[in-house]
C-alpha cells in the first residue's frame, strides 16, 4: 500500500493528532485545519509530543525536526483544496 504525499486533516483533537501523527511518521507531509489559532496552537503541540515520545522509543526513522517540519497547521480551510 502506497502512503500519499501530502495529507489534509480538518481537526487537531486527539484523533486528528493521531491520524496526523501516523502519517508524519510514515513520511508523507501534512496539513491540519484547526477553527482558530489557539485550536491550531494546541494542535501542533498535540502531534509534536507524541512524535517526541515516539522518536524517545526509535521508531522514528527520520530526524524529529526533518518530520515536524513536514506539519502544516493553519485556520483556512481552502489549504486542503
Amino acid at each position: 500500500m502506497s502512503i500519499p504525499a501530502h495529507v489534509g486533516v480538518y481537526g487537531g483533537g486527539r484523533m486528528g493528532a493521531g491520524i496526523a501523527h501516523a502519517f508524519l511518521q510514515s513520511g508523507a507531509h501534512v496539513t491540519i485545519v484547526e477553527s482558530d489559532d489557539d485550536a491550531a496552537a494546541a494542535a501542533q503541540g498535540r502531534v509534536e509530543s507524541s512524535l517526541a515520545k515516539a522518536a524517545e522509543r526509535g521508531s522514528l526513522n527520520t530526524p524529529l525536526d526533518a518530520v515536524v517540519a513536514r506539519l502544516v497547521l493553519t485556520t483556512d480551510a481552502e489549504a486542503l483544496g
